[in-house]
């Protein structure tokens, strides 16, 4: 039997080197538990001079898609602190409840025993809903507040986002 896939969620943006060192750590200690970890911190999506920025032609929106992707694949969440002030986090929390994913701190998943996810919820290689994908599209504003910007400059953040989603489900889910 397969072990459980836990999506690793928390804040990137605005944090050294998009605090990839917290989600490494994250993925280590749930494997060590006999978990399989699926973590959106991709060393590609970094520059290769500086792991501070962004690869050339990479923007916010591309690398938050490629995370939705991997998040399709889990059957659960781990949470990194600090994940409620993070955009991107909270939109991958609304989109995990939304599959009825079970959301939880990393220690919640470390404290526990490992278990296998029951054969139904194989959701490897499952087709995008393009319906509930435009569902989360419409409700997300309520879900994310923007600080910095006005809720026209969120939805139109969030229609891109749902644009390059729906072009890589059309592309077999193939990311880059």
């Amino acid at each position: 039997m397969s072990a459980l896939r836990i999506y690793i969620a928390g804040p990137m943006s605005g944090l050294p080197d998009f605090n990839y060192p917290s989600f490494d750590r994250a993925e280590q200690d749930l494997a060590a538990a006999g978990y399989e970890p699926l973590s959106p911190a991709v060393l590609a999506h970094l520059s290769p001079t500086d792991s501070g920025v962004l690869a050339d032609g990479l923007s916010y929106e591309d690398v938050l898609a490629a995370g939705l992707q991997i998040l399709l694949n889990a059957d659960a969440v781990a949470l990194l602190g600090g994940w409620e002030s993070s955009h991107g986090a909270r939109l991958e929390v609304a989109l995990a409840r939304r599959r009825d994913l079970l959301t939880a701190p990393v220690a919640h998943w470390l404290s526990l025993e490992p278990v296998s996810p029951a054969p139904e919820a194989d959701r490897a290689g499952a087709p995008l809903d393009s319906s509930r994908v435009a569902e989360i599209e419409r409700n997300a504003p309520t879900v994310m507040v923007d600080p910095l910007g006005t809720p026209a400059d969120l939805r139109a953040s969030l229609m891109r986002l749902g644009d390059k989603v729906r072009a890589d489900a059309r592309r077999g889910g193939k990311n880059r």
